[in-house]
């Protein structure tokens, strides 16, 4: 695995354990949500992105495939 890749994924480690964290101190606001928006806004901003890429990544190779 190059260098780049193990920073890479020890960074999304350390976002992610963040993430958790802050999740479990805003659980009320999770459960309580007004909207979808203020459910999302709930996160932290690079969990956001994260799931955001990732499913962005799966819905163009779902694409590229079948066509």
């Amino acid at each position: 695995m190059s260098k780049n890749i193990k920073k890479l994924a020890k960074k999304m480690g350390q976002k992610l354990w963040q993430s958790y964290k802050y999740l479990k101190k805003n659980k009320s606001n999770l459960q309580c949500s007004e909207s979808l928006d203020a459910y999302i806004d709930t996160f932290l901003k690079p969990l956001i992105h994260f799931f955001e890429s990732m499913l962005t990544s799966i819905l163009e190779n779902k694409i590229a495939e079948s066509n």
